[in-house]
C-alpha cells in the first residue's frame, strides 16, 4: 500500500510539473517573453472589493457598461431618423416670381414707352402628393426606434440579472472561504497529531499518509476557495463596467430618454 501511494504521488507530481511548465510558457507568451523565462508565484494580499446592494450595483452597471451605452446611442440615432422622416413629409414648395415692364396705349409710341410694371408671384408643388414613399420611410423609422427601445429593455434586464448573479457568486465565495480555512487548520492539526503519535509508536505510517492526503486536499480546496473569491470580485467589477477605466464620453450615464 505504501509503494502504491508513493507511486501515485510521484505520478501526480510529474503531471503537476508538466502542467506548471505549460502554464509558465503560456504566461510568457502572453507577456511577450521567451518561454524559458522563470516565474515565481508569491502569495499576495487578498483582493477585496466593496459590494453595493443590488439596486445601487445595477445603477452603476447601467451608467458604465459600454454595451448599454451603445444601445442608448442606437436609440438616439433611431429617434433622429424619425425626425428626419417626419421632415420629409412636409411638402416641397417652390416660390416663383417674375417682373416685367411693358407699355400700354393706342399708339406704337405708347406701347414702347414701358411705363407699366407687371408682377407675377406663384407657388409650385415639387413633391408627390400624397407622399406615399415618405410615409413608408416614416413608418420604417418608427419601427426601428421601437425595436431599439425593446432591445434596450432586454439588455437592461439582462444587466440587472447579471449584477444579481455576480453579487450572489461573490457572497457565496466569501462565505465558503472561512469554512475552507477552518478545514485546512483542522487538517493541519490532525497531521501534526499523527506525526507525534507516529514518533511515539502509537500510529502507523498509513495513519500519517492519510493525514497528509487530507491536509493536501484541504490545502487545495482552500486555495481554490481563495481563487474563487478573487475571480468573483473581478467578475463583479467586469459586470459593473468598472474593471477598466474608460472615458466618460463613452459611458451612458443615464436611462434611455422617453
Amino acid at each position: 500500500r505504501a509503494e502504491i501511494s508513493c507511486g501515485t504521488i510521484h505520478q501526480q507530481q510529474a503531471d503537476t510539473a508538466a502542467r506548471l511548465t505549460a502554464r509558465r510558457a503560456d504566461l510568457a507568451d502572453l507577456l511577450g517573453l521567451p518561454p524559458t523565462v522563470p516565474f515565481d508565484a508569491l502569495p499576495g494580499p487578498q483582493f477585496v472589493v466593496t459590494t453595493p446592494d443590488a439596486d445601487e450595483a445595477a445603477a452603476v452597471a447601467l451608467s458604465n457598461r459600454l454595451d448599454y451605452a451603445q444601445i442608448l446611442q442606437d436609440i438616439d440615432d433611431a429617434r433622429r431618423g424619425v425626425r428626419i422622416a417626419r421632415q420629409t413629409l412636409l411638402p416641397d414648395l417652390e416660390i416663383a416670381s417674375r417682373y416685367e415692364r411693358q407699355g400700354q396705349g393706342d399708339t406704337a409710341a405708347d406701347g414702347l414707352s414701358l411705363n407699366h410694371n407687371a408682377w407675377m408671384v406663384g407657388v409650385r408643388l415639387l413633391s408627390d402628393f400624397p407622399p406615399r414613399a415618405e410615409q413608408r420611410a416614416l413608418s420604417q423609422a418608427e419601427i426601428t426606434e421601437r425595436v431599439a427601445r425593446l432591445r434596450a429593455d432586454t439588455v437592461q434586464a439582462a444587466i440587472r440579472r447579471q449584477v444579481v448573479q455576480a453579487l450572489d457568486v461573490l457572497h457565496r465565495s466569501d462565505g465558503n472561504l472561512p469554512l475552507a480555512g477552518t478545514t485546512l487548520a483542522a487538517a493541519r492539526q490532525r497531521l501534526e497529531l499523527m506525526r507525534r503519535l507516529y514518533s511515539s509508536a502509537r500510529a502507523t505510517t498509513f495513519d500519517v499518509s492519510d493525514a497528509e492526503t487530507q491536509w493536501r486536499d484541504a490545502d487545495e480546496r482552500w486555495l481554490a476557495a481563495r481563487s474563487a473569491v478573487t475571480v468573483a470580485a473581478y467578475r463583479l467589477l467586469w459586470t459593473l463596467g468598472t474593471l477598466t477605466d474608460v472615458p466618460n464620453s463613452l459611458k451612458s450615464g443615464s436611462e434611455p430618454a422617453p
